[in-house]
């Protein structure tokens, strides 16, 4: 029957009555009237008697349609009063001022990351930090051994802003900068042991015949045992020479290469290839000496280029921020005066953005532009978000009149202390999720409303019959002409085009 009712009215009356209006005040009646309905006996009673009456039904039914379309005519001063236009005078100072704190702080952060943005910019284009860090690499003379380790300064800022990097975090100026000289200081204090990569690309191969072993485990596991025998014996050899030339084109890397190609394929490998790369690698292990401080070094070596990522990555992230930030300050705030409350500032963007870009006063040609975008399909995706919107408003104020009716209620009747906990928590919930809905569908609208300006104003000129503008100086002048002779009715003569 409601899916009756609902379908009737939506052929008799508009989409946005029935779902900004009609919607919520019908689940508010049916909300409190159920809870109503195990609070009071005498209500169990009446609505017991007359439940199956589909006269006094309909009726309810019509009364709820007739109160929606008062409620209907009412969403404009009730979004009004979430801008703080009704405020009284002492609330709405105080309430201007939070938010004159809350633009100042993202004014603040915007200038400080475009402060930052132009430092990163001048020390990567003069190469300031490749310099300080090519520099303490060459610088001479060195110790002996490289003590590179967990506990070096330099390890640990720089471990703390990959860390950032990787959480899509901000990272500050004065930090990279910090993390360079104390690199530069790391590589000038430690040496980079020779061999470092070519005992890396050594542990490689190692781990990737050891691969290969596996695959015979199954079918001869005493040549398996033998393979890994010879291996930790020419590993554990004393007649190796000092360093580690160990490279890709040794004949031992290309032949554990090729096996690890076909294992990866999936393919069965022939024992006799793997005893033959077995027999090189053995010799390759007993005539190559890892150097001792070899993990010392490829630490070193590792944050060097992971500070050369965080470069990119901090420079990037600033600007994105900055923008971020701009974008939060221009869709959130006017350009002028600010409203007491976040919502009153998100209408008053909408008005300063015409103005701030075309001197276009949406006060005096929003209903005019209106008329010219009718036409066209966005009108109608612009119609679905006001609806959005005034459905929002609608369930906040119809929330809070639930709260203001129900808290006192079971706060002198009820003795049940855990419905009434519940009714303040779930009532206040919907409040705070409401009109944070409310905040973000607002934002949609004055985005959509943002655009129809862009996309439908020189159409205004058109349906006007005003000059077409040759540029956007002319265009701003020929804005605020329009509007001094239509608001103002100021004393000149405007030239019409003629119509077409």
């Amino acid at each position: 029957m409601l899916g009756t009712v609902i379908e009737k009215l939506s052929g008799l009356l508009s989409k946005s009555f029935v779902i900004a209006a009609f919607i919520p005040l019908f689940a508010f009646c049916i909300l409190n009237g159920a809870f109503f309905y195990f609070q009071s006996p005498p209500f169990h009673q009446l609505v017991d008697r007359y439940a199956n009456s589909a006269t006094h039904i309909a009726g309810v039914l019509i009364t709820i349609a007739i109160v929606s379309f008062f409620f209907s005519m009412q969403n404009t001063r009730l979004r009004e009063i979430m801008e703080g236009s009704y405020a009284p005078a002492p609330l709405r100072n105080r309430l201007t001022k939070e938010q004159s704190l809350r633009y100042r702080r993202i004014m603040r952060a915007e200038t400080e990351l475009r402060g930052e943005r132009r430092q990163y910019d001048k020390a990567i284009a003069e190469e300031t930090w490749h310099n300080q860090l090519t520099d303490g690499r060459s610088a001479a003379p060195k110790p002996a051994i490289c003590r590179y380790g967990r506990d070096d300064p330099a390890f640990i800022l720089i471990h703390r802003l990959d860390r950032l990097r990787l959480k899509g975090k901000t990272i500050p100026f004065s930090d990279v900068d910090l993390a360079v000289r104390l690199l530069a200081k790391s590589l000038r204090d430690n040496p980079l042991p020779e061999g470092v990569k070519a005992a890396e690309l050594l542990r490689a191969d190692q781990r990737k015949l050891e691969y290969c072993f596996r695959g015979l485990e199954h079918k001869n596991s005493d040549n398996c045992n033998t393979y890994h025998e010879t291996i930790w014996t020419a590993r554990l050899s004393k007649s190796r020479q000092p360093g580690c030339t160990y490279s890709a084109n040794n004949p031992a890397a290309e032949a554990i290469a090729a096996l690890d190609i076909k294992r990866r394929a999936g393919y069965v490998l022939d024992p006799r290839e793997i005893q033959d790369a077995t027999a090189m690698f053995s010799t390759v292990l007993s005539l190559n000496t890892i150097p001792p401080d070899a993990a010392a070094g490829r630490r070193l070596d590792k944050h060097q280029n992971v500070l050369y990522e965080l470069f990119d990555y901090a420079q990037n992230r600033a600007l994105d921020e900055a923008c971020s930030l701009f974008a939060e300050r221009q869709f959130n705030f006017p350009s002028g005066a600010l409203a007491p409350t976040a919502m009153g500032n998100i209408a008053r963007s909408i008005r300063s953005y015409g103005l701030s870009r075309y001197s276009l006063n949406l006060d005096t040609f929003w209903t005019r532009l209106q008329k010219v975008m009718q036409p066209d399909p966005f009108y109608a995706v612009l119609q679905d978000a006001k609806v959005q919107l005034d459905f929002m408003v609608a369930v906040f104020w119809l929330a809070i009149v639930t709260l203001i009716i129900w808290i006192p209620v079971l706060a002198f009747s009820s003795g049940n202390l855990f419905v009434y906990l519940g009714v303040a928590a779930a009532g206040g919930l919907v409040v705070w999720s409401s009109y944070g809905l409310a905040l973000r569908n607002y934002r949609t609208f004055a985005d959509l409303m943002r655009t129809s300006v862009d996309l439908f104003r020189l159409n205004l000129l058109k349906e006007l019959r005003a000059p077409e503008p040759s540029g956007s100086a002319h265009e701003a002048l020929l804005w605020r002409a329009v509007e001094e002779r239509m608001e103002f009715g100021a004393a000149f003569n405007l030239t019409y085009e003629p119509k077409k």
